[in-house]
């Protein structure tokens, strides 16, 4: 390293700002202090320089601050503020990073892997300036984390007040000061150019030059400096064999400036200098009015607020039920097995076992103790806890956790494939339209007009509207559903909907409701009403919430182990006795004569009777069946017994295939065998006993009526109580997948009709660059008002009651 005091102007090669006298010079690069220097080192060293290559605008400048300063973040308190989820291995945690402004920011920060071990996965959401980490405590401490981020120009945005995150807004600075050279040059430009506009030929000889070299020298600026935003892209596309669509941009704004160059150089011509800072000032002015039309959207973070769970609120020991976005921190909450955890809490119960597969994607429980942390997404396994919450409920977190891959394979629509093939070779079909277009009026009609020509081929074509279409639609619709208490995953999801040939059904909590009930069997001793309803206290499946309400008990005791087995029963250990309440087969003593569908118990092996619930359909669901049979084929696989089956078929349509006593393996095996052959199959199950067949299925679809209704498994959740209008929702989903096409072909139509007339020389580059923006704002505008439109026959949107 040397120090250099021959070029004070040199500009920092990490963060572009100018250097002092002397500079820090390393590696024949010059530096502005230590910190860029040592951010230059660190990239080096984890073979990481082609950041520098991928730069829309200079880099952060690493801070000088040291590793002790940020100590403060490892003391347990502070730590337990910040942290997501902390388990033996791994903590997440999410930062605001705000220095984040461009594709390089976002290329650096997702391969922090690469720079130190100890951190594991990063991911960064560029629209809302946040990067999600997760990472090794045991190799790398939160606050060397942080101390990192810091040196190489990310310091996080840490508020350890709240969990709530601030909208990072918009453009940094940089942009708005080229917007605003383009600006300035161009309306000077403009005016210099008026008299000639007015009174073509009047001006004398030697003041026309005089103000086209004026013209130049205004327009060195607007190509140095405005341009690059379009400049740095491109070249980098280039680089790395990809023809964005800024590289006929670039190449439009280089041959008008080098054409216009030679002119007024030779003496042969005005030039199109105006033209071209009246170009890059309203391509840029486009590029901000796109983002403040997109910023605004936030289609996936937005639609987050109506996650629908419910929670058991524990008030003067009594149990009620309310929508998470009630809950705050300091709430005592009952939690059940394979209920999920909405918010981070602490256990307040003897112990537990948290399945954090929701989480990591790893299935192993965690055995915690009373007085330890528990993370939101934590789904208990065994016996019912107590836990008093530390956080209010973040619906977008867990909104996030819900959209992971680990849960289900991501299967993007083949439309969607087929705008990507489009988008990646748009640009090369443009580039040579542009060259024989204007090749041919080179031919005919000299340079001038051909350069005229070419670069107006090459700025109107847009490929941003095949790209924005879908998720621009797909968004606003998917938005509108979650209104309806119809929650889809993302719009993959609710894009599959559209190809769906099958409609799979569960009966019991599906299709069918519990109204009035009949008990009979052995009469009870007066201890075993207390039992049964202790043990059933522990689930939340339906029938066990129903037995616990017909029993009324109200003081519980302790049960041990306790287990769920899907589809067949629940059973443990309470105030010294063994009891099972399930099926006849599982409960081993259901009472002989106890008829098929019952619900049994049993206490130390001896029969205690029986629970038989007359199932009815839903209100609506027989018209309901009776409208998708038009136009799919239905099957119902229930778990009960074939005598069941028979007073269904009298009820449901008479297309509709029904098996009986279908366990969750058979369920799968079916949906399995339906795609092999080839359909589209959606399932709609209670995500408590079909979380398989959720999963293999197309679309899974599960029924919720309170907290107990979701499965991360599913790509959608449906309210009961909408499950009415389904037909309804699905044809609207169809609509929507119609106007992705709609969008497509306006996108497609306005790129043939402008390159048509820039061709025939009908626009000029002005009047393209005005109109390039607007093309993607009108996709946009389509895409929100054609789905708000075509929502109408949705009814209206439901409240959320709690």
């Amino acid at each position: 390293m040397s120090i250099t005091p021959d070029n004070m102007h040199a500009k920092c090669f990490h963060c572009g700002d100018p250097c002092p006298q002397p500079a820090v010079r390393f590696e024949d690069h010059d530096f502005c202090c230590e910190g860029c220097k040592a951010v230059y080192q660190i990239l080096q060293a984890s073979d990481l320089g082609a950041y520098y290559d991928m730069l829309d605008a200079p880099a952060g400048r690493g801070s000088n601050r040291t590793a002790e300063q940020y100590a403060y973040l490892d003391e347990p308190e502070v730590f337990r503020q910040l942290i997501d989820f902390q388990d033996e291995h791994i903590a997440k945690i999410s930062f605001e990073l705000p220095q984040i402004h461009c594709s390089a920011c976002l290329w650096l920060l997702e391969r922090l892997p690469a720079i130190h071990a100890g951190i594991i996965h990063s991911q960064v959401d560029f629209l809302q300036k946040t990067c999600f980490l997760t990472f090794s405590p045991a190799q790398i401490k939160l606050s060397e984390l942080v101390h990192l981020l810091a040196k190489i120009g990310y310091e996080p945005n840490l508020r350890l007040q709240n969990l709530q995150k601030k909208q990072v807004s918009g453009f940094d600075r940089g942009f708005y000061t080229r917007l605003g050279v383009a600006g300035f040059c161009f309306g000077n430009m403009m005016l210099l150019a008026l008299p000639e506009y007015l009174s073509p030929g009047s001006l004398e000889p030697a003041f026309r030059q005089f103000f086209a070299y004026v013209n130049l020298l205004l327009a060195l600026p607007v190509l140095l400096y405005s341009s690059s935003v379009f400049f740095g892209p491109a070249w980098r596309g280039l680089r790395q064999g990809m023809f964005s669509i800024d590289v006929p941009v670039s190449l439009g704004i280089l041959v008008l400036f080098g054409w216009s160059s030679w002119e007024i150089l030779s003496q042969s011509g005005p030039g199109y200098l105006d033209s071209l800072a009246g170009l890059v000032f309203f391509l840029l002015l486009g590029k901000w009015f796109q983002h403040k039309t997109y910023h605004r959207l936030h289609f996936d973070h937005d639609y987050g607020a109506f996650f629908p769970l419910s929670a058991t609120l524990l008030e003067g020991g009594r149990e009620r039920s309310v929508a998470i976005s009630a809950l705050q921190a300091g709430d005592r909450l009952l939690l059940r097995h394979a209920e999920l955890l909405p918010a981070d809490a602490v256990l307040q119960s003897p112990e537990a076992q948290i399945d954090y597969s929701f989480v990591t994607g790893e299935s192993e429980p965690v055995h915690k103790q009373a007085g330890e942390q528990l993370y939101a997404g934590g789904r208990l396994m065994g016996a019912a806890v107590e836990v008093a919450l530390t956080r209010a409920v973040s619906q977008s977190y867990l909104t996030r956790l819900w959209q992971q891959s680990v849960f289900k394979e991501q299967r993007r629509p083949g439309l969607h494939t087929l705008i990507d093939k489009m988008s990646k070779h748009f640009t090369l079909v443009i580039i040579s339209i542009a060259l024989l277009a204007g090749g041919w009026w080179a031919w005919h009609a000299g340079p001038a007009q051909a350069i005229r020509i070419m670069a107006a081929v090459l700025i109107i074509a847009c490929p941003c509207g095949l790209a924005l279409t879908m998720p621009i639609t797909l968004g606003n619709a998917l938005r509108l559903l979650a209104k309806r208490q119809f929650y889809f995953r993302d719009i993959h999801a609710l894009a599959g909907v559209a190809g769906i040939t099958h409609i799979v059904w569960d009966k019991t909590g599906t299709l069918t409701s519990k109204e009035r009930v009949q008990t009979a069997g052995t009469e009870l001793q007066a201890e075993a009403p207390r039992l049964i309803a202790s043990l059933a206290h522990q689930s939340a499946h339906p029938v066990s919430r129903q037995l616990e309400q017909l029993l009324g008990q109200h003081d519980y005791l302790e049960v041990e182990d306790f287990c769920e087995i899907p589809g067949q029963g629940i059973a443990g250990r309470v105030g010294g006795h063994q009891l099972r309440i399930g099926t006849r087969q599982f409960s081993l003593g259901g009472e002989a004569g106890a008829p098929e569908g019952a619900t049994c118990f049993s206490i130390d092996g001896r029969p205690g009777g029986y629970l038989l619930s007359e199932e009815r359909l839903r209100p609506g669901i027989q018209a309901l069946l009776q409208r998708l049979a038009r136009r799919y084929d239905l099957l119902l696989l229930s778990g009960d017994h074939q005598h069941k089956g028979e007073a269904l078929r009298q009820a449901l349509p008479a297309a509709t295939h029904i098996m009986m006593e279908q366990s969750p393996h058979d369920k799968l095996a079916r949906i399995q065998a339906l795609q092999a052959a080839g359909h589209k199959v959606m399932m709609i199950g209670d995500g408590l006993n079909d979380a398989g067949a959720l999963k293999q299925s197309d679309v899974g679809v599960a029924i919720s009526e309170s907290a107990e209704g979701f499965s991360p498994a599913c790509d959608a959740i449906l309210h009961a109580r909408a499950l009415p209008g389904l037909d309804r929702y699905l044809q609207y989903a169809r609509r929507a997948m119609q106007l992705v096409r709609t969008g497509i072909g306006i996108s497609l139509l306005y790129n043939l009709l402008g390159i048509a007339l820039a061709v025939q020389g009908l626009l000029s580059p002005v009047v393209v660059a005005i109109l390039m923006p607007l093309s993607s704002v009108s996709v946009v505008l389509f895409g929100m008002g054609s789905t708000y439109y075509a929502a109408r026959k949705l009814g209206p949107p439901v409240r959320e009651s709690g």
